[in-house]
C-alpha cells in the first residue's frame, strides 16, 4: 500500500493540530456542569472543513497524543491519561472522528473548484452531525464514568452547550464561507 503525504498536507495538519492545542485548553467552567466551555469544537469543525479526511483526523490526534505525553492541551490545561479515562474523556476521544466526518462531507463538493466552494447547507449539516456525535459519545462516557443516570448526563453535558455550539457552527460556517474557496485552492495537495 503506497500512502503518499505531501509536505503541504503535513504542515496544514500540524497547524490545525497546533491551533487545537492552543485553543482547547482555554476553558470557562460553568456551575451546572462538570464540562467546561472551550473553543475546541470550533477548531475541530474548521479542521474538518479545510483539511482532507486523513489530515483532519490526524490533526485532532495530535492533541490527544500531546496530552497523553503530558502537555497541558486538554480543558483547563490538564494532561495525561487520567483525563482521557475521566468524565470528560468521551468528548475528547471523539474529536478526530468529528473532524473526519466534516471532512468526508466536504470532499465531494470540494473537488469542484466552482463557486460555491461547498454548499453551506452541506457543510453546516455535517458540522451539526459532528457536534451531535460529540454529544452522544461524550454524554454516554460522562454517564458511565461519573455513574450518572443518562438523562442527568444529558442535562449537564448537552443542554447547557446547545446555544453556544450553534454559535460555534455558525461562526465556523462564516469563516468557511469567507475564506473557504481561497484556502481550498491554496491547499490543493495534488
Amino acid at each position: 500500500m503506497n500512502v503518499q503525504i505531501h509536505t503541504r498536507e503535513m504542515v496544514t495538519c500540524a497547524l490545525f493540530g497546533a491551533a487545537t492545542c492552543v485553543l482547547a485548553p482555554i476553558s470557562v467552567p460553568i456551575p451546572v456542569s462538570p464540562v467546561p466551555i472551550t473553543l475546541s469544537v470550533f477548531i475541530i469543525l474548521l479542521s474538518g472543513a479545510f483539511l482532507p479526511p486523513r489530515s483532519a483526523f490526524y490533526s485532532q490526534l495530535i492533541r490527544i497524543a500531546a496530552g497523553l505525553i503530558g502537555m497541558p492541551v486538554f480543558a483547563n490545561y490538564q494532561a495525561g491519561p487520567g483525563f482521557i479515562i475521566g468524565p470528560l474523556g468521551g468528548y475528547l476521544i471523539v474529536s478526530p472522528v468529528m473532524a473526519l466526518l466534516v471532512s468526508l462531507a466536504a470532499r465531494p463538493s470540494a473537488a469542484r473548484a466552482k463557486p460555491p466552494f461547498l454548499p453551506m447547507a452541506s457543510i453546516s449539516a455535517a458540522m451539526a452531525a459532528a457536534v451531535l456525535l460529540c454529544y452522544l459519545v461524550g454524554t454516554v462516557w460522562l454517564s458511565l464514568v461519573s455513574d450518572l443516570p443518562f438523562i442527568q448526563a444529558v442535562w449537564v453535558g448537552v443542554i447547557p452547550f446547545i446555544p453556544l455550539d450553534i454559535v460555534k457552527i455558525v461562526m465556523a460556517c462564516v469563516v468557511y464561507a469567507t475564506i473557504g474557496k481561497r484556502v481550498g485552492t491554496m491547499l490543493k495537495y495534488n
